[in-house]
């Protein structure tokens, strides 16, 4: 497999998922409201009538691992590019996929443990939406974030040969999980109220993973990501 392969497999793959996001985002939120009004056979009679068009919606489980796979690889992709150009071709693929469990399963365990916490100990309303929102902006401008930012771009020499080959891949996806959780944590915590509104804040996850982002782009973010929380509590 080419490094070419790679990239183009990766943003395919970040792509089909945006657009089952997308498709499925605002489906959810439909039959959401209207489960709670539904008893008995009248709820197997809706989600019935949502396969049979087509919009049946996935566990919330399932769509927080689509929505974490969407917004979050297209931010790995450079550091799985790494793992491809410093393994053995034959292994390459193996590499990059072991790279990829490690990091996505470090998102999704904190992705878990934050919301379950969230809704366990604070009461879900316009106060919390407004409250995670305020605390994600004023992370981005923390110089903590900045710090964890740089550890996002670290990167770490590999084995080459044997068990320590693919050790060496799933350490270094753990590692560089963590860090993307240190400094993207916050915000992918913030309650958005479309699929639509997701694409800016992956974009900038994107940028950061490309491109060190000024001081002024850092506060605009921080802006940005109350902007964001405000249109959640409009809608």
């Amino acid at each position: 497999m080419s490094l070419r392969t790679i990239h183009v497999s990766l943003y395919t793959a970040a792509g089909a998922a945006w657009i089952l996001l997308i498709r499925t985002h605002e489906a959810m939120r439909r039959m959401l409201m209207i489960m709670p009004m539904a008893h008995g056979n009248r709820r197997v009679m809706l989600v019935s009538m949502m396969a049979s068009k087509g919009q049946l919606v996935a566990h919330p489980n399932a769509q927080m691992l689509l929505m974490t796979v969407a917004m979050m690889l297209p931010a790995a992709i450079p550091a799985a590019a790494f793992v491809g150009a410093n393994t053995l071709k034959t292994r390459r693929a193996h590499s990059v996929v072991l790279f990829l469990i490690s990091y996505f399963s470090i998102w999704i365990a904190f992705l878990a443990l934050a919301l379950t916490a969230i809704r366990a100990l604070v009461p879900s309303g316009p106060v919390t939406t407004a409250g995670i929102g305020a605390l994600a902006a004023i992370w981005q401008v923390l110089p903590t974030k900045r710090t964890a930012l740089r550890a996002c771009h670290r990167a770490t020499r590999l084995p080459v040969l044997g068990w320590r080959a693919l050790t060496g891949c799933l350490e270094f996806g753990g590692r560089h999980g963590l860090a993307c959780v240190a400094s993207c944590g916050a915000l992918m915590l913030v309650p958005l109220p479309t699929a639509i509104t997701m694409v800016p804040v992956a974009g900038y996850v994107w940028l950061e993973r490309h491109r060190r982002p000024s001081r002024a782009v850092r506060y605009a973010s921080a802006i940005g990501i109350l902007g964001l929380a405000a249109l959640t509590l409009a809608t």
